[in-house]
């Protein structure tokens, strides 16, 4: 159908000018939670790495090595990468 069709090609329109992608995180990774920049010297996420509980749509719940629980939207949380030499 006609409308069907207008509406794909909007949606691929609108991912490609947002450069829209898909979350690769899984339940059980180690990630890094974004917090508030204080002064220019601070860093942009928490150095301790935390653990990825929930996932619901663009929702995540993370919980630190304290048992702490953070809900937050999907963008302010970034994948750990450990660094191999």
């Amino acid at each position: 159908d006609k409308d069907q069709e207008n509406k794909e090609k909007g949606k691929m329109y609108g991912d490609k000018k947002r450069n829209a992608v898909n979350s690769s995180l899984q339940l059980g990774d180690k990630v890094l939670l974004k917090q508030k920049k204080e002064n220019k010297l601070s860093t942009t996420f928490h150095p301790k790495p935390m653990m990825l509980l929930k996932k619901n749509g663009n929702s995540v719940i993370v919980q630190s090595d304290e048992g702490v629980q953070y809900k937050r939207n999907i963008t302010q949380v970034k994948k750990f990468e450990t660094q191999v030499f």
